[in-house]
């Protein structure tokens, strides 16, 4: 077991702040850390890597968050909601 401490999950590019390592564990499953006394904590690399192996979303080439995935992903939802304006498939009302 390999500790990892909050500041070698932001240079793994893991998460980039606090605030969003909160969701991560309470909506997404990601592990809970492990506290070693008051203000210190780390997170298990075994338990990190399968949580990324599993939930992941596709990253650039040099390891960063690709951002035009998560757009591509943000345009699927839309097209598939009819109230959103971006829908392909959007009845189009004509009004007399």
């Amino acid at each position: 077991m390999t500790p990892l401490t909050f500041d070698d999950l932001v240079a793994r590019g893991v998460v980039p702040d606090r605030p969003t390592l909160g969701e991560l564990i309470t909506y997404r499953g990601f592990p809970s850390a492990i506290l070693f006394g008051p203000g210190s904590e780390a997170w298990r690399q075994d338990h990190v890597d399968n949580w990324l192996r599993q939930n992941r979303r596709p990253t650039t080439r040099d390891g960063e968050r690709a951002a035009t995935a998560e757009r591509e992903h943000q345009n699927e939802l839309a097209d598939l909601d009819p109230r959103s304006p971006h829908c392909r498939n959007r009845r189009k009302t004509i009004w007399a």
